[in-house]
């Protein structure tokens, strides 16, 4: 694995005498390590100088559930950043001095296999699909398989042992067993299919930490608690009146509470088997553990995010007041004013991520951009359109071929063409349909668009295309929406959005006039529900967001704007927003919110504008006062 044969005493007296100041610095920090761990010169002139035999017996990794390096950081009084420092620096010079850095750099330039999934996964997670926490273990997979000159077609479960060898740690093989989990719930995204191993690899331990069970009187008790707590809150005397919040904040208040005791066990801080109560976990001590805890582990694959933990600490205190069981709220309440990570957390709720910022500003930006977002219903359209004239010029009858009865009988190779074609046919013209929704009607949620009805008691889109004026209406009662009991509090309601012609370019009608005679047959659940867009098999009666996140995405990025659903809403706000920064208020009424929310959200175009307006302004100054001489010629 090493390139250069040596000892740890070689390898210091090389960076110290090394030319490159950066080197000769990684040669200090690994002195700094050495002396925490109480090593002499003999000790140095036997320990080979590689990267594993550094990891295992000179300067572990800095994990904070590695109670022995806590406990010898404790006693030496070295702060775990420093320690950290002094970690990666030794790493550092030790990869240097084997060669195993410039290979590293050498393998990471590779146009292979592993080049051309990650090009493709990078659009899913910027698409919102996968969670960008899943590049760190992929990257890890990526580099190990490439040591062994094994390219992501040829992964084969043969290779678990050779994979295994060659990571330095427990942790580092934790990380790859993570990754190949990875590789297979890849599997989902069809177009990734000709990019990943041919079989999946099969069932591997990936767990990066475990699982506690709860037992059944705790998990009671803190039902009984969310019965309290997760309420309207009613002045005193009025307890009656008060009525259950939703089930999804129910279950987020649950979810915050058992996620705090599962941890607070993991930490060694009771058997709950053995307790009486949940209460006593919670006390000062246990919950700055939890916290600390939580906080130390967010950015890894499966851990909580910022914005999470301080959803969590708000929910635990809230409980924790409303059922009078602890006199921790007070204290928590203190924590949340002072801790940094709790206040990142709650700023990450209360305005656009980066992420998101970053695609608003990429849209608004480019003219070309505008026009593939604001008319791409019309290429969904065409595309939806051209997989029915296929179908019908190879002979298929599409109708009768959503049966499986009737696709198995035909030749394999038939088959596999009707199958692909009658994907796309579906896949483009949903996509036609909802984008006509969302760009021709209102930007709605992805649950609101997804579940509009078309007969029935809970009727919510009404078809008046044979009319004289053709149009569809949209009515979505306050009850389906997620902000909807707060608009019933302010006594609103969204108004009835029509969908219709006012210029020829407004093509709406005719793709939902065409969604409904064409494409919404072509599902096995067309006939068992009321859904506009019905199941793609026969077990369930809606179309399931899993296989609309996953054809949006695959139908986006093939126009060359990888979008999620909820790019909808921030791309039309966006480019309203951008043209005119006064339209916020009626946005507002389309979109069921309030303007100083929007005027929050969306403050990063603001910040735009004004650069730009300050640079025009500087220009024409600059102009105003060039003497003649200074003119261009």
């Amino acid at each position: 694995m090493d390139q250069r044969p040596g000892t740890i005493a070689e390898c210091l007296d090389w960076g110290e005498a090394h030319m490159n100041p950066k080197i000769r610095n990684d040669a200090k920090l690994c002195r700094h390590i050495i002396a925490f761990r109480g090593l002499n010169e003999s000790d140095l002139e036997t320990l080979p100088a590689s990267v594993k035999d550094y990891l295992t017996s000179v300067g572990p990794r800095y994990r904070k559930t590695d109670r022995n390096l806590l406990r010898d950081l404790e006693t030496a009084a070295l702060s775990h950043d420093s320690y950290k420092q002094y970690q990666r620096g030794g790493k550092r010079l030790i990869e240097a001095f084997t060669g195993e850095a410039d290979k590293r750099k050498e393998r990471a330039s590779r146009s292979d296999g592993w080049f051309d999934l990650e090009e493709r996964l990078t659009a899913l997670v910027d698409a919102g699909l996968e969670p960008h926490q899943s590049f760190a273990s992929f990257t890890r997979l990526k580099d190990n398989c490439r040591k062994l000159e094994i390219d992501v077609r040829d992964l084969h479960p043969d290779y678990t042992e050779q994979l295994k060898e060659v990571c330095y740690t427990q942790n580092e093989w934790s990380s790859v067993k993570k990754a190949i989990g990875f590789l297979d719930r890849l599997r989902q995204h069809r177009i990734l299919l000709d990019f990943l191993p041919p079989k999946a690899f099969g069932a591997i331990d990936q767990r990066w930490r475990r699982h506690f069970a709860i037992p059944d009187q705790i998990s009671g008790e803190i039902n009984n608690w969310v019965d309290i707590a997760a309420r309207t809150q009613v002045p005193k005397g009025y307890e009656k009146h008060s009525r259950p919040l939703s089930k999804k904040s129910r279950d987020a208040y649950r979810a915050a509470l058992r996620n705090y005791v599962s941890t607070a066990q993991e930490l060694g801080e009771g058997d709950l088997s053995y307790l009486d109560t949940a209460e006593e976990l919670f006390t000062k001590e246990i919950f700055d553990d939890v916290l600390e805890y939580w906080i130390a582990l967010s950015g890894q694959p499966g851990s909580l995010s910022f914005r999470s933990i301080s959803s969590y600490v708000s929910k635990i205190r809230l409980t924790l007041t409303r059922t009078g069981r602890s006199a921790l709220p007070e204290y928590i309440l203190g924590v949340e004013k002072v801790n940094s990570a709790l206040e990142e957390g709650r700023n990450a709720g209360e305005r656009m991520s980066p992420k998101v910022e970053k695609w608003c500003t990429s849209l608004v930006v480019d003219d070309n951009k505008i026009e593939t977002f604001e008319t791409q219903h019309h290429v969904y359209f065409k595309k939806a359109k051209a997989a029915l004239r296929e179908a019908k010029r190879e002979g298929f009858r599409l109708q009768e071929l959503i049966q499986p009865e009737a696709m198995r009988k035909l030749p394999d190779t038939k088959r596999r063409r009707a199958r692909k074609i009658l994907r796309r046919a579906k896949l483009f013209g949903t996509l036609a349909a909802y984008a006509a929704i969302e760009l021709e009607g209102a930007p709605f949620r992805k649950t609101n668009t997804l579940n509009l009805e078309i007969r029935g008691k809970d009727r919510t889109l009404f078809d008046h295309s044979t009319s004289t004026d053709p149009f569809f209406e949209i009515q979505i009662p306050n009850k389906f929406l997620k902000n909807g009991e707060y608009l019933t509090q302010r006594g609103e309601e969204l108004p009835p959005i029509q969908i219709r012609s006012h210029v020829a370019q407004d093509l709406g009608v005719d793709i939902l006039s065409f969604f409904l005679r064409e494409i919404r047959p072509l599902f096995l659940g067309a006939n068992r529900g009321n859904k506009l867009f019905p199941a793609n098999h026969r077990k369930t009666n809606a179309l399931s967001t899993k296989t609309f996140d996953l054809w949006l995405m695959e139908g986006s990025t093939e126009l060359g704007i990888p979008m999620t659903s909820h790019n909808f809403r921030h791309g039309y706000v966006s480019i309203q927003y951008n043209d005119d920064p006064n339209c916020l208020s009626d946005v507002a009424i389309i979109l069921g919110d309030k303007v100083d929310t929007l005027r929050k959200y969306y403050a990063f175009l603001d910040k735009r504008r004004t650069v730009q307006t300050l640079q025009r302004d500087i220009s024409k100054r600059r102009a105003a006062r060039r003497v003649p001489e200074m003119q261009p010629v």
